[in-house]
């Protein structure tokens, strides 16, 4: 459900999709429900609380409709949410158990949709937010928001408006503020607990865990053959977003593979675990595949991100 962020001045004014449920809230009349995922961790840092030591000050590059925000609005708030998120991590960091001080956040791009209904007006935020180590990302998460206001009757004025196509005055500033902030919220849970807690009704088998995950894609990767493709590119995908540094040992086969999509998978995979060690296998790869040039600069990103890490895995 990525949405990259856009600055065009022909702002959209639709409503997103609706979200799953992952963390529910109420406040006064207004209910909030929230989900997030984590789309980089690095090996190190998985199963353990960051706290980023500052927060990029730039103001927020928001894709919002023109009927929810004017751009006066739209700048007042995109300015506002650095230190929303500030905020927030401060307050999670506070929470947590001897989180590591590490890196720079930024808030990467936030999207705002509203739409008024008969028995709610609707608010969607979706941000996406990354921490960094000399400009090199090392976790990045996409948090999510959907506010719900109840409805009220309107004006026969505020009926004239919405028909001429100007700021709709069932929208609120300060509710679609309000979802953006639970979005970074959200985000900065992600950010120093690694995950959002689980509703307790929350129907089904809970999820799997990231080690469950990470034993799964070890057991796979251990039966799999030079013909199996498809599954041994899953399988590294799967290692490399819950594995940990130990784990690029058994990455390490599969950068000789025939195919050329399990060895660009290994190489990603090697980046993310970030043992220190993989980059004297990584180094060679950025200058011997003039033929290869997704798998080259491939490496090259890996090999930066496995030098980062080394600066605080130590």
């Amino acid at each position: 459900m990525h949405s990259e962020p856009v600055t065009s001045d022909a702002r959209p004014s639709t409503l997103g999709l609706a979200l799953m449920l992952a963390v529910a809230a109420s406040a006064g009349c207004a209910a909030v429900d929230v989900k997030g995922r984590e789309t980089l961790r690095v090996g190190p840092l998985r199963g353990v609380a960051v706290a980023p030591s500052e927060v990029a000050p730039e103001p927020v590059r928001i894709d919002a409709g023109t009927d929810a925000l004017t751009d006066e609005e739209l700048a007042g708030v995109a300015a506002a949410l650095p230190g929303e998120l500030s905020r927030a991590l401060a307050a999670r960091a506070a929470q947590a158990t001897a989180p590591r001080t590490l890196g720079i956040a930024k808030v990467l791009g936030c999207r705002l949709r509203a739409g008024p209904g008969r028995a709610a007006t609707v608010y969607e935020a979706r941000c996406r937010v990354s921490v960094s180590v000399a400009d090199v990302p090392i976790i990045e998460v996409h948090a999510e928001a959907l506010r719900r206001v109840r409805s009220r009757a309107i004006s026969e004025d505020e009926a004239k408006a919405i028909r001429k196509l100007v700021r709709n005055p069932l929208l609120s500033t300060e509710d679609g503020r309000l979802a953006l902030v639970a979005a970074l919220e959200a985000a900065a849970t992600l950010i120093v607990d690694g995950r959002l807690p689980a509703p307790p009704d929350l129907p089904g088998a809970p999820p799997m865990t990231r080690e469950g995950r990470a034993a799964l894609a070890r057991e796979q990767l251990a039966r799999r053959g030079q013909g199996e493709t498809v599954a041994t590119r899953a399988a590294l995908f799967d290692l490399s977003s819950s594995g940990t540094p130990a784990d690029a040992e058994a990455v390490l086969p599969f950068l000789a593979h025939d195919d050329a999509g399990v060895r660009l998978a290994a190489v990603d995979a090697l980046g993310e675990l970030c043992a220190p060690w993989s980059a004297e296998r990584l180094e060679p790869l950025t200058v011997e595949h003039a033929e290869e040039p997704e798998l080259q600069a491939a490496a090259g990103r890996a090999l930066a991100r496995v030098r980062t890490c080394a600066t605080f895995s130590r």
